[in-house]
């Protein structure tokens, strides 16, 4: 279930150019599928998902190989980078039946799927774009196990750590202080444009 969700997810997602970057927006650690991912720009904020037949809100924080991430989704239509990489984290706070957007910090732990969510909950994401902006379904891959710890929410600005472990079977570590982007908001259930 996660990786279809996930997988629509990075689908709408990517960028380049300039602009909206902070001066150390993330650290990566680790290589997924032997690919090494240089971290270059994080944007974060309260992003609109649809899981299944829901929408839901949550919190994201997209990490990129490129900078300018929040430029090139806030165009109409907002733009994706062919021949890309990057690493999406989804936080929510699950109460009963519904997922909010968090609105304290504390620690997500990756939910896989199966069994009932945690109340602070974390799907994370590797992906690669190809020439054509398709997903490279060779080195993408999902967190199965691990936790994201979200240190400091200023508006939709977020910080933090992750320490997950990729189905893949590789151990991933970084750190992130996201620029707050509003065009998160809706970009993942936006349609993009190939750039």
């Amino acid at each position: 279930m996660n990786r279809r969700i996930l997988g629509a997810v990075a689908a709408a997602l990517g960028a380049s150019s300039a602009g909206c970057s902070s001066s150390t927006p993330a650290t990566f650690t680790g290589s997924i599928h032997g690919v090494t991912f240089t971290a270059s720009d994080a944007v974060s904020g309260p992003a609109s998902l649809q899981l299944g037949t829901t929408n839901v809100s949550a919190g994201a924080v997209v990490i990129t190989s490129w900078s300018g991430v929040c430029s090139d989704i806030s165009q109409n239509p907002p733009q994706q980078m062919k021949n890309s990489s990057y690493f999406i984290i989804v936080l929510g706070v699950f109460t009963g039946t519904t997922i909010s957007a968090p609105s304290a910090a504390g620690t997500y732990t990756v939910f896989a799927g199966t069994g009932t969510p945690p109340t602070n909950l974390a799907l994370v994401l590797f992906n690669q774009t190809d020439a054509q902006c398709n997903t490279v379904q060779a080195t993408t891959a999902e967190a199965a196990s691990g936790t994201v710890t979200l240190s400091g929410l200023n508006g939709s600005s977020y910080s933090g750590s992750f320490d997950v472990t990729m189905d893949s079977g590789d151990h991933v570590t970084g750190s992130f202080n996201a620029t707050g982007c509003p065009a998160l908001s809706s970009v993942f259930t936006t349609q993009t444009v190939c750039i």
